[in-house]
C-alpha cells in the first residue's frame, strides 16, 4: 500500500517543462526530479516480480495445466472480473502499441508485445511507456529549440 501511495504522490505532482512542455514528475524533494523513465522502469520491475512471485508457485503447484488455470480465473465473479478487465487491456495495449510505435519510430516494438505473452500487461504497458519515453526523449532537442526570428 506505501508503493501505492508513493506512485500517486509521483502522477499527482505532474508539472510541465517551460521549455519543452514535457511531464516533469516531482517527488517532493529538494534533490529534484524523477523522469517518466525510471517510474517506467520501476514499475517493468514490479510488473515482472509481482505477477511471478504468484503465477510460478502456481505452476510449480499445477504445472501449465491451461483448463485448470482459466477454470480458477473464472472461478467466481470478482476474479472473472479482473480476467476480463486484464484480457481488454490487453487488446487495448496491442491497438496502441500497433499506432503509437510506427507514428514514433519506436524501436524495439517486438518488446512490450513479448512480454505481454510471456508476462501480462503488468510488464508490458510499462516496457512500451518507457520505450517510448525513450524516443521521446531522444527526439527532445529536435522540438525543443524554437526556430529563430
Amino acid at each position: 500500500l506505501r508503493l501505492f501511495g508513493w506512485l500517486l504522490r509521483i502522477s499527482s505532482t505532474v508539472c510541465c517543462d517551460s521549455r519543452s512542455m514535457h511531464p516533469v514528475y516531482a517527488l517532493g524533494t529538494q534533490e529534484g526530479t524523477v523522469k517518466p523513465k525510471t517510474i517506467y522502469l520501476i514499475l517493468c520491475f514490479l510488473g515482472l516480480i509481482l505477477t511471478y512471485w504468484q503465477f510460478v508457485p502456481w505452476v510449480a503447484q499445477n504445472g501449465l495445466n491451461m483448463p485448470l488455470f482459466f477454470h480458477q480465473l473464472f472461478a467466481n465473479r470478482i476474479s472473472a472480473f479482473f480476467g476480463i478487465d486484464v484480457f481488454v487491456s490487453a487488446a487495448a495495449l496491442l491497438v496502441f502499441i500497433r499506432t503509437e510505435g510506427p507514428k514514433l519510430h519506436i524501436p524495439g516494438r517486438w518488446l512490450p508485445v513479448t512480454a505481454l505473452i510471456l508476462v501480462g500487461v503488468s510488464l508490458a504497458l510499462p516496457l512500451f511507456l518507457y520505450l517510448r519515453e525513450r524516443t521521446l526523449e531522444q527526439a527532445q532537442p529536435i522540438f525543443s529549440n524554437p526556430p529563430a526570428r
